[in-house]
């Protein structure tokens, strides 16, 4: 927690217990201002809601009374009312910027994702997560952390050819699922790597037509994998080259240590996971789930 959100925190206590000004409001409204979105909704959450409002009329004669400050308080508006209604809200134009490559502002990602953590029973909690049917292959990048272990399971040095990897997995017949776990990167312009082997990238999109026929869903496991629209892109013409379902990951994925238990994966809606069909369409992540059966796999979701 950053030391803004702490004394924002302090100050909206302070004012339980008396009577706050607009000057005494100064204080706490110029850290809430500080506040990265991701910080701003996870504090305004944290509030009940006679408190949000209050909050809410301070921070407009702090900023725009007093000020003239419409833009700050416009941001600190829209995130009240993502937190209020716990739905996405488009947000005024040109409040925030897309960066070159990318489908969303980073602060329209953070609410997503705030969203998803906040809406039960759609796989958004820490420690959700999905068993697969077997067989299935996990390609595990060496070193990364969480492991995922199917009953084909994999660990690869970053010297390996992506060519070899895949070859493996088509050498091992059909599948249900092929998981692709490790690091992923996206550089500026939202070109991304998907730091398996010897990397997987727009270059290598072809290779998966040698698992054509042979998978039913294949996982890619690396954060931002689907942030950019060349991430995007990169997914479709793999899901389509495969003759596969493809899910991949918008946002960061967990960070935790140590081994999943066999067949687990924690892919979930916190990650906002986006899902490519082998037609190179794509569904929402619920619609994807309610295919449970047919694709052979069983979500663990907390109600």
């Amino acid at each position: 927690m950053s030391t803004q959100r702490q004394i924002f925190e302090i100050e909206v206590q302070a004012s339980d217990h008396e009577e706050f000004s607009t000057k005494r409001w100064t204080f706490g409204i110029d850290n809430l201002n500080a506040l990265s979105m991701w910080e701003m909704l996870r504090a305004f959450d944290k509030l009940k809601p006679a408190k949000r409002t209050e909050v809410l009329s301070a921070a407009q004669s702090v900023l725009v009374a007093s000020r003239g400050w419409t833009v700050p308080f416009a941001r600190i508006e829209w995130a009240m009312k993502i937190v209020n209604g716990l739905r996405l809200v488009n947000p005024p134009s040109g409040l925030f910027q897309v960066r070159a490559g990318f489908s969303d502002p980073p602060e329209v990602t953070d609410a997503k994702v705030f969203i998803a953590e906040r809406t039960k029973g759609q796989g958004g909690q820490k420690g959700d997560f999905i068993t697969l049917a077997q067989p299935s292959a996990a390609i595990n990048a060496a070193g990364i952390l969480p492991r995922y272990h199917m009953s084909v399971t994999k660990s690869n040095v970053s010297g390996v050819p992506i060519s070899k990897i895949i070859d493996d997995i088509a050498a091992q017949g059909a599948l249900k699922h092929v998981i692709f776990n490790s690091h992923g990167r996206v550089a500026s312009g939202g070109a991304t790597t998907i730091e398996v082997g010897s990397g997987i990238d727009s270059s290598t999109n072809e290779l998966f037509k040698r698992l054509a026929g042979k998978v039913g869903v294949i996982w890619i496991c690396g954060c931002l994998a689907a942030n950019s629209e060349s991430g995007k892109a990169d997914c479709i013409a793999r899901a389509q080259n495969a003759m596969a379902y493809l899910v991949a990951p918008a946002f960061l994925m967990s960070a935790g240590g140590g081994d999943l238990p066999a067949g687990h994966m924690d892919m979930n809606q916190r990650f906002l996971p986006h899902v490519f069909t082998p037609a190179g369409g794509s569904i929402p992540f619920s619609g994807f789930l309610e295919q449970k059966a047919k694709l052979g796999f069983t979500p663990h979701f907390a109600k």
